[in-house]
């Protein structure tokens, strides 16, 4: 199993004690750390949101090393999604999400979109402390990659909080 290590804006992976690639990140620090909301919408600039029906704020605490994107999902309502779009993947090449959470129930997902592949990580609830994901996929084409956290179930109203997001590429 490999081990995720953070040096500077770099990510190494390790296997055992031998380096094997290292990796340059593709989010704006500040865009995905910090959370600044010049328009005081509640959304960090540089994400985009659905027309989904919910409130989206900027939080502190719970965990988290400073800001952190709250979404909140009405039941009953359209799906509510964030998302972050504007980088264009290199076919073969890795990419590594990686970030903290909070969700107030099940059924959140974390979706990297390539071409028409979707990768996806699950969201179990988690209301104590921000606790960490990650996980990698290698890109099949070279399009637009969008990183999305989406609410699947539009039956149950519930929230979504994340922080420390990290996307890499070899």
């Amino acid at each position: 199993m490999a081990i995720v290590q953070k040096y500077n804006d770099n990510v190494m992976l390790w296997n055992g004690n031998v380096m094997t690639t290292s990796y340059v990140s593709i989010i704006p620090y500040k865009r995905a750390f910090l959370w600044p909301d010049a328009n005081s919408d509640g959304l960090g600039d540089g994400w985009t949101a659905s027309a989904g029906a919910g409130s989206r704020s900027i939080v502190t605490g719970n965990g988290f090393s400073g800001r952190a994107q709250r979404f909140e999902h009405v039941a009953g309502t359209t799906t509510q999604t964030i998302y972050y779009t504007g980088i264009t993947a290199i076919a073969g090449k890795t990419y590594i999400v990686k970030g903290k959470f909070r969700a107030g129930h099940t059924l959140w997902r974390i979706y990297l979109r390539s071409s028409s592949d979707w990768f996806t990580l699950s969201m179990g609830a988690r209301t104590g402390d921000a606790g960490a994901f990650a996980f990698s996929v290698v890109a099949a084409g070279s399009t637009e990659i969008i990183l999305n956290f989406l609410r699947v179930n539009a039956a149950v109203t519930s929230w979504l909080e994340v922080d420390e997001i990290e996307l890499y590429k070899s």
